[in-house]
Parts: structure tokens; C-alpha cells; sequence
């Protein structure tokens, strides 16, 4: 909504959950509780305050917020036009509420915080019901974040405008913009800054080729642009060394410029800087409106002095479409010297030196097709001023080369802001064990090194706070690996690198912060939810069989103590042999509590610890995707497991069974791994232009794991060349005459392409 707001066409109100504690997630939203109900007095405010058509209204949310939608609209279906939820589920007794009310649902199908079951359950219950409409989409390679997908769809959009509308049939794909969502979604208060966390490098090799990519991967028009009016003084010819009493001045006015890349070329050195050579092409300045001025002077003694100075200006003379035309036979030659540096966690490109030049052949001026004249002798004011603008421009080939020159730093400026990374979700989303709260990290360079092999960054994080309110005054500093940017691997192709130890202190924010728990009924694995049944916590605690019916019992997971991953002696190499490495959670509780009344009251705590070994294997490269990798467990975790109940339960019976609860959770813990952890997954060439970097390997060498991309084959020789140019003459259309009979308006003089003399 913010990134489209000025054409979004919904009213949208977008309730907070305040709720933090005492409730579970996936009850947060539900029809009657708090929130929900304060969701529904805004909605009324909102109604009040605002032209809002009720007979349109749209209930949807995702993900906690999709189990509301659903919740909501069975609740209340007449006071809804149209539901939409988005990774949600809900209970599929109730849905039949909803036959006469249309519901679109969106769902990853590689979702795995709410597996997409959830969702094909609700649509398969409401289609048994006669005459319910209803539409499920899962777009191809989603996950839990579909909600960028599903709300950016002009035809889900269009549909929702008019949801009286049928649904569309199944023939009409759901499709996203690709709008740039806004740089935050959210306020990004830092909690802590972490060093030595990943690193980039590449090589010489990779670098040639992304380079020699530049023209057909860069947009085209990335070398154009606006230009301020320029003035021209003595139009006319005239010298200002005579006294005379009038002069003529030109303004230039809506000037722009466009160009071409014909190669690149980049070339680091061992001084630290990188020399950058740019070949352009097909440059053209426009010209579009000329306004020619005749200024009358006067002559006056200031201080003094007898001087000319201006009494009056007159506009006397209009022209159009003028042009400077650069580099149409072959190219010239951009070059500047970098050197890139990291500091106070912002990287600077270091423009150091820039050099262009336009030889005299390759500077062309091309006479406004169009002039405007008044009075008498039209025709030979019209040559008049023509030959002065052409003459006039054919003087500015030293301008021209000081714009280009000076468009360099503000092209590096933009660059450096846009390798100010955003929220980088992906560099997480693999290495997340937890159905819980992710937190939310930003990339920063730390170190940068330039050298003959390649160029190497070194990075840091910043952690975000989950409750902005909450957040340290100061954040935490600490380094995962000292000096990283001495240790990252001089390859010649292009390597991604992360220190898996970033889990040790993420958890333990988590953990900190009050969020490393979850109510086992609002995890995805139905054998996890089951570790809160009634009937297996009676086998656990045999006390739990004397409690009045009435009382609620929950279970909930909690981490204590951090996270950590580490290598197995397997393989170093996934490529070369499958590569192991060790899961590990040293602390966590399962904690059972009990409510007669308002208050939850702990009743057992199961301490255990959990280690367990998955095996990652490269598969054959599936054709036109990528490579494909596979992620299994094949051996069973190893769980030890200790119980007690606390010492406040007043029962006769405090025996407890923590070996049936550690059977249960190794069944529990190996179906969630099966179902959230375990895939096969086909990793994309990395794409620039016309160049491709298949993955190569990923590599394990404690500290670092690191994911290696390498040239195509068939790629490797031959993309760094560049190609024939190719030289473009450009279609120019004269403006009409502004003033005149018919055939005066269409009277123009012939187009002249003007070289300077050399």
C-alpha cells in the first residue's frame, strides 16, 4: 500500500495485535477476542469518519492475521463483501458459514511456518458446501512471505474493486507487479551490531564477465537525464569588445541526453583502486526550445566608469530541436579511477580521478529544423540564427565533456545508496530452525580489499529489536570472526560466505527478548500439537487424569539456550561427497501449565537437549532451473529428556513419565524435520544480462560455510569480448511552425549535420 499509494483504490485499515502474552498466536485474531473485537470498533470509527461503501467491505490478514480473516468472516459472513486470507487456516467445521460469501485464498506451497495444509483443508471443507465460491492459488516457489506476492496481483486487486464479480476461473493466473516494496516495512531500531558475519568475494574471473555484461544488463536508460537551460551570450556574432547598444542572448531550455554502453571494462589493482573504462555510444543532447532575446543596452557611469549596462530584453526568435549528436561512427572512451572503502558500516566507491574527451570528428551539431521570426526578411533572419546556433554549439565540446565527467559522481552516489541493503531476509531464512519469531538483520560492509585476483567485502549485521519500544539505548557490539577479511578465500569465481555461529547469538536475542517460546497447538506439525493433548500429557502426568474437566492445560516449547550448527567430518565439499553437519539446541523446556481461572499456572517442566544430524547432497542439475540440492536427516536425533513437576502443584500423585513425553517429541520433532527441514530445492543460476553463474559448491570450513557460483561453461571465453558496436543514426522529428500562414509553417530549413573544423 505505501509503495503504491498514490494509485492504491481501497480505504485500508490495518489494526495492531497488542496482545503479547496470556493468549496463543493463532488465537490472537480469532472472532471475540480482544483484538479482533477493537479491529471491528475501528472499522466502525473509520465508517463514521469516511465515504465507505459497506455493501465493499474485504476482510483479510496473513498469516496469524489469516486465521483472523477466517475467523471473522464465519463469525459475521453477511457483514463481509469478499474474504481473502493469506497463509492462514482455521476450523473446518464452521466454514459452511461462508457458502454465500466468496473467499480467495493464497497459500507458499513451500510455506513452513504454516504448511499449506492448513489452507487446502479450509478450501476442500468449503467446496463440499453447495453452492460456496471459493479459489485457492499457491504460486510456484512461495513461502511464508506469499503476502508480497498476493497483494501486489492486479487481478486480485481488480477482482476485490468488484467482489459481486464470479471469481476468476483457473485460467487466469495470479500474477504480481513486482512493485519495490519500500526500504522498511517497519521501524529498524538496532539491538546489536555483529562483526565478521559473511562475506562476498569475487574474482577477476567472474568479474570480467559481469562487466562485459553491463550493456545488455543495465537498463536503457541508465545513461540519460535532464540538464539545467544554458545561456549563450552574443548569438548574433556580434563582439561585445564594440560598444555597440544591443546583443542577442539564446537560452537553451528542457535539455536532455541519452546514450549507449558499447563495453565495460573494470580492472582492479593492487594499489587498492579499480580502474573503470566505459566505451559509449549513440549520444545525443536535445535541444527542444531555444529562446533568443535581444537585449538593449544603456550606458551609465557606475563608480565612476561609463558602462553598458541591460535596459530592456525582447524575445525575438524562437528555434526547435537542436541536437549535439556524440559517438555515432565509433566510441568514446569514460574512464575514472575507484577505491572502495568501508567505514562507520557505509561503503564508499572513493571516486578519485575521472578523464573524458570527444574527439572534433566525433562531435556533431545538428541546426534547429525549425525558427521562429517576426517582420521583415523572415527567411534571412532565419539562416542568420540558425548558422549562429549551430556555430554556437559547435563551440560546446568542452561543456559536454565536463557534464559527462561531472554525471560520474552522482551515478557513483546513487550506487552507494543502493548498496545500502534493506532487510535481508534470505540471508536467514535457510539457517532458521525455529516455527517462532526470525529477527530481522541488515548487511553492512566492514572491510573492503582490492587486489589484482578480485575484490573481497567482508560484512557485518545489525540486529533489529522485535519491540522497538524495548530496544537498548546503546546496541550490543560483538564480532562473530576476527579480522574476516583476511581470511575470505582469493578465488577466481564468486563466492557467498556466512558464519553459521550468527545462530549462538540470534537465539539468544530470542531467548532474551521473551519471544523463543510457542504454544505447541500453533505449530504446523500436527505431532507437535499433539504434545499439548489431553490424553498424552495424562500418560506423562498421571496427575492430570484427576484435574476437573474443566481445567485447560497447555504445553508450551521454550528455548533456554542458544542455537548452534557445526560441520561433521563427512565432506568439506558438498560437490564432491554429501557434507553433514550437527543440529544442536543444548537447553530447551516443554512446559505444562494448568487454568481453572484467569491465570496459567505451571504444573511440569521437561528439560531436554536435542542434537541431530542432517546430510546435504548436491543432485543432478535440472535443465533451464539450476542445481538442484537435497537436505535429509537420515539419522535419528538424539533427545535427552528430564522431569519434574513444580514444586507449587498440590496432587498426591507426583510421578512423572519424561521417557513417553521423549518418545513423543523425538515422533513430534522427526515429523516437523521431514516436513520443515527436509526438501530438495533447486538453487537458480545467478543471472547478469547475458551471463550466468551456475552454483559450484558449498564448502564448510569452520568458521565459514560458503556457497560458490562459477562461470557457464560455454560462457567462460567468450562473454568477457565485446561485441561488434553497433552505430544508431537517430530519427529526428522537426517541431511545427509556431506562427504564420499554412505554408510559412511549413516552410524549414534544410537539416545540416555540422562537424567542428579540427
Amino acid at each position: 500500500v505505501r509503495a503504491r499509494a498514490d494509485k492504491f483504490p481501497f480505504i485500508v485499515v490495518f489494526p495492531q495485535c497488542e496482545t503479547v502474552q496470556g493468549r496463543r498466536y493463532l488465537e490472537r485474531w480469532l472472532a471475540g477476542s480482544p483484538d479482533a473485537t477493537r479491529a471491528l470498533e475501528i472499522l466502525e470509527r473509520v465508517e463514521q469518519d469516511y465515504s465507505v461503501d459497506r455493501d465493499r467491505e474485504i476482510v483479510t490478514g496473513w498469516s496469524m492475521g489469516g486465521y483472523g480473516a477466517w475467523s471473522l468472516a464465519m463469525a459475521d459472513p453477511s457483514r463481509w463483501a469478499a474474504v481473502v486470507p493469506v497463509s492462514g487456516g482455521g476450523d473446518t467445521t464452521r466454514v459452511a458459514a461462508l457458502k454465500d460469501t466468496p473467499v480467495w485464498v493464497v497459500h507458499g506451497p513451500k510455506d513452513r511456518i504454516v504448511f499449506p495444509e492448513r489452507s487446502r483443508e479450509m478450501v476442500a471443507a468449503l467446496k463440499a458446501v453447495a453452492g460456496a465460491r471459493v479459489r485457492l492459488d499457491e504460486p510456484e516457489s512461495e513461502a511464508h512471505g506469499v503476502w508480497q506476492w498476493a497483494y501486489d496481483s492486479q487481478i486480485l486487486e481488480a477482482w476485490l474493486a468488484n467482489p459481486r464479480d464470479p471469481l476468476p476461473g483457473a485460467d487466469v493466473r495470479l500474477e504480481a507487479r513486482g512493485t519495490p516494496l519500500p526500504r522498511s516495512l517497519q521501524p529498524f531500531v538496532p539491538v546489536a551490531h555483529v562483526g565478521g558475519a559473511a562475506y562476498l568475494r569475487v574474482g577477476r574471473e567472474v568479474l570480467d564477465s559481469i562487466v562485459a555484461a553491463i550493456p545488455t544488463a543495465v537498463p536503457k536508460d541508465l545513461l540519460s537525464g535532464k540538464l539545467e537551460p544554458i545561456t549563450i551570450q552574443d548569438i548574433d556574432g556580434g563582439t561585445r569588445k564594440k560598444r555597440t547598444k544591443s546583443y542577442y542572448e539564446a537560452t537553451l531550455e528542457d535539455i536532455s541526453y541519452r546514450g549507449e554502453i558499447h563495453s565495460a571494462e573494470m580492472t582492479p589493482r593492487d594499489d587498492g583502486t579499480v580502474l573503470v573504462k566505459m566505451a559509449l555510444k549513440n549520444i545525443i543532447v536535445d535541444f527542444p526550445l531555444t529562446r533568443i532575446h535581444e537585449i538593449k543596452l544603456e550606458e551609465k557611469r557606475v563608480r565612476g566608469r561609463r558602462r553598458f549596462v541591460p535596459k530592456s530584453r525582447k524575445q525575438k526568435f524562437l528555434a526547435y530541436d537542436s541536437q549535439i549528436l556524440v559517438a555515432r561512427r565509433k566510441p568514446v572512451l569514460l574512464e575514472f579511477v575507484l577505491k572502495p572503502t568501508a567505514a562507520d558500516r557505509r561503503l564508499s566507491l572513493g571516486l578519485v580521478k575521472t578523464g573524458f574527451q570527444i574527439a572534433p570528428d566525433q562531435f556533431e551539431v545538428v541546426g534547429p529544423p525549425v525558427v521562429e521570426a517576426t517582420g521583415l526578411f523572415q527567411e534571412t533572419k532565419r539562416k542568420r540564427v540558425y548558422e549562429r546556433i549551430v556555430a554556437s554549439l559547435l563551440e560546446q565540446r568542452g561543456l559536454v565533456e565536463d557534464k559527462v565527467q561531472e554525471a560520474v559522481p552522482t551515478m557513483l552516489t546513487a550506487m552507494e545508496q543502493k548498496l545500502e541493503l534493506a532487510d535481508s531476509p534470505d540471508l536467514l531464512s535457510s539457517l532458521w530452525p525455529l516455527p517462532v519469531f526470525q529477527p530481522r538483520v541488515r548487511l553492512w560492509p566492514e572491510a573492503v580489499v582490492v587486489e589484482k585476483s578480485g575484490l573481497s567485502v567482508a560484512m557485518g549485521i545489525t540486529v533489529a529489536a522485535a519491540d522497538p519500544a524495548t530496544a537498548p539505548a546503546k546496541p550490543r557490539e560483538l564480532v562473530l570472526v576476527k579480522d574476516l577479511i583476511t581470511k575470505v578465500p582469493r578465488t577466481r569465481s564468486l563466492r557467498v560466505g556466512v558464519a553459521p555461529g550468527l545462530l549462538d547469538p540470534l537465539t539468544q536475542m530470542v531467548i532474551d527478548g521473551g519471544l523463543a517460546r510457542i504454544d505447541v497447538r500453533d505449530t504446523p506439525e500436527p505431532l507437535v500439537r499433539k504434545l499439548g493433548d489431553r490424553g498424552v500429557l495424562a500418560r506423562v502426568i498421571p496427575a492430570v487424569g484427576a484435574l476437573p474437566a474443566t481445567t485447560e492445560l497447555r504445553t508450551e516449547l521454550v528455548l533456554t539456550r542458544p542455537i548452534s550448527i557445526s560441520p561433521t567430518d563427512e565432506s568439506a565439499s558438498a560437490s564432491k561427497s554429501p557434507m553433514g553437519f550437527r543440529f544442536k539446541v543444548p537447553g530447551a523446556q516443554l512446559i505444562v501449565s494448568a487454568r481453572s481461572g484467569a491465570e496459567w499456572e505451571p504444573m511440569a517442566v521437561f528439560d531436554f537437549t536435542l542434537e541431530h544430524t542432517a546430510r546435504l547432497k548436491f543432485m543432478d542439475r535440472v535443465e533451464d532451473e539450476g542445481q538442484s540440492l537435497k537436505i535429509s536427516f537420515p539419522m535419528k536425533p538424539v533427545i535427552r529428556m528430564t522431569g519434574q513437576l513444580s514444586p507449587n502443584v498440590k496432587v498426591g500423585n507426583r510421578q512423572v513419565m519424561p521417557k513417553i513425553f521423549q518418545a513423543e517429541f523425538d515422533r513430534a520433532w522427526q515429523a516437523y524435520a521431514r516436513k520443515a527441514l527436509e526438501s530438495t530445492v533447486v538453487v537458480s543460476d545467478l543471472e547478469f544480462g547475458e551471463v550466468s553463474f551456475p552454483l559450484t559448491d558449498i564448502d564448510w570450513s569452520s568458521p565459514l560455510l560458503s556457497v560458490e557460483f562459477g562461470l557457464a561453461p560455454q560462457l567462460g571465453v567468450t562473454l568477457p569480448r565485446a561485441s561488434k558496436p553497433r552505430f544508431e543514426a537517430p530519427v529526428i522529428k522537426g517541431a511545427p511552425g509556431k506562427n504564420g500562414s499554412p505554408d510559412e509553417r511549413g516552410r524549414r530549413l534544410k537539416r545540416q549535420t555540422v562537424q567542428p573544423r579540427r
